[in-house]
């Protein structure tokens, strides 16, 4: 089941009580690790800066037996196109185009399988007018 949406989401404290390892991979890219996967908990999430100006915030939570992760983009301009493409442990699980809202923000979220170990994440997002990259990694 694919689930898309344009919300917002709190990192509150059970994300605090968990081991949050914040660190960087490459310029632009943050990631986060943990072990935590408790089902309705707050989300694990890492925030980033894009390649111009735009921010963006990934997030993983357990829901379901299951995950879902989201990229949330911060922008100043309403109505652009990004194009969302993602991927769960080396797997393709995202790939849509969403436009900005009056405010300028643009999120995109996938519903995956909780697999055993660590779920890694990696979402990029392209600003298809100005070619703005955001490129977000979390390790959850």
């Amino acid at each position: 089941m694919t689930v898309w949406s344009m919300t917002t989401f709190k990192t509150g404290s059970a994300a605090a009580l968990a081991t949050l390892l914040l660190g960087v991979g490459a310029p632009g890219v943050a990631t986060a690790q943990t072990g935590m996967r408790i089902d309705g908990a707050d989300p694990i999430a890492t925030t980033g800066g894009c390649s111009v100006d735009a921010t963006w915030r990934l997030a993983a939570w357990a829901r379901n037996q299951g995950l879902v992760v989201e990229l949330q983009i911060t922008s100043t301009e309403a109505g652009q196109k990004w194009k969302f493409v993602g991927g769960h442990n080396r797997v393709r699980v995202l790939k849509k185009v969403r436009f900005s809202d009056s405010q300028g923000n643009v999120a995109a979220s996938r519903r995956v399988v909780n697999l055993t170990g660590v779920d890694v994440f990696r979402v990029t997002a392209r600003n298809k007018a100005t070619d703005e990259i955001c490129r977000a990694v979390l390790n959850f």
